[in-house]
C-alpha cells in the first residue's frame, strides 16, 4: 500500500510538471512566439485563453487515463494470469484516448490560420508524452515492465 501511495504521488508530480509547462506556454505566449496566427477576428487574449483551457483538458484526461491504468494494474487482473499482450493492448487503448483528446482539442480549441500543426503537436504530443512518462516510470509492480523503455529506467 505504501508503494501505491508513493507511485500516485509521483504520477501527480509528473502532471504538475505538465501543468507548469502549460502555465509557462500561456504566460510566455508560446503559440504566438512560434508564429501560430489566430483566425481572423480572434483576439490574442481569447486565443490564449482557449489554448490554456484545451491544454488543461488534455492534461486532465491524460492524468485520468494514467490513474485508470494504475488502478487496473494494481487491482485488476493479475499479471501472471493475464498475457503480456493484453496489458500492452490496454496501455495502447489509454494512449489512443489521450491522443484522441489531443485531436479533439485541436479541432474544438483555438483556431489558427497559419501553423496549426504546432498546436496539434503541442496537444497530442504533450498528452502522449506525459502519459508515456507517467506509465513507464510509475506503473504498479505487477505490470511495471509492460511498457517499452521501462526496463531501462526502472532498475530499482
Amino acid at each position: 500500500m505504501k508503494r501505491t501511495i508513493i507511485d500516485i504521488c509521483l504520477i501527480l508530480v509528473v502532471y504538475i510538471v505538465f501543468g507548469v509547462c502549460i502555465y509557462l506556454a500561456v504566460n510566455f505566449n508560446l503559440p504566438l512566439q512560434l508564429e501560430v496566427v489566430p483566425k481572423d477576428g480572434v483576439d490574442d487574449a481569447v486565443f490564449l485563453e482557449s489554448f490554456n483551457y484545451w491544454s488543461l483538458v488534455v492534461m486532465g484526461i491524460s492524468l485520468l487515463v494514467v490513474l485508470c491504468w494504475y488502478i487496473l494494474g494494481a487491482w485488476g487482473p493479475k499479471a501472471h494470469s493475464t498475457p503480456r499482450g493484453t496489458w500492452i493492448t490496454i496501455w495502447l487503448m489509454g494512449l489512443v484516448v489521450t491522443v484522441a483528446t489531443g485531436v479533439v482539442a485541436l479541432f474544438f480549441g483555438p483556431q489558427a490560420s497559419q501553423k496549426a500543426y504546432i498546436l496539434g503537436l503541442y496537444f497530442i504530443g504533450g498528452g502522449a508524452l506525459f502519459y508515456y512518462l507517467a506509465t513507464m516510470l510509475f506503473s504498479p509492480v505487477n505490470i511495471k515492465y509492460a511498457i517499452k523503455g521501462s526496463k531501462l529506467l526502472r532498475r530499482w
